[in-house]
């Protein structure tokens, strides 16, 4: 018994079948721009700025001191007050919860 439906041979493109419009928004879909600098701030040993798409992220590093059988690692973390949109006492509580999870990490 032979079935009513027949076999395609190529396979076939479905955007093909899509508007042109929604054809392009696919194509905007690209990797946000990066952009990166070393030596940013010239007071610290090392310093560095990334920029990816919406997410801005600057680090510098102080050291190295004298070697100690102990020591103790600062990271703080800090919000541009100028890009903030949040307001200042909401930003300052994020700030330290922020912190004290890097701190027990």
């Amino acid at each position: 018994m032979q079935s009513g439906c027949a076999k395609l041979v190529d396979p076939i493109d479905l955007e093909y079948f899509l508007p042109q419009n929604k054809m392009e928004k696919k194509v905007e879909k690209c990797p946000p721009d990066i952009f990166f600098s070393l030596e940013t701030n010239p007071i610290t040993d090392g310093s560095a700025y990334i920029e990816v798409g919406e997410i801005k992220v600057s680090c510098s590093v102080n050291g190295p001191t004298e070697m100690r059988q102990d020591s103790q690692l600062v990271a703080v973390l800090k919000f541009a007050p100028f890009l903030s949109w949040l307001p200042k006492d909401v930003q300052t509580s994020i700030e330290k919860k922020l912190s004290r999870l890097l701190l027990s990490a």
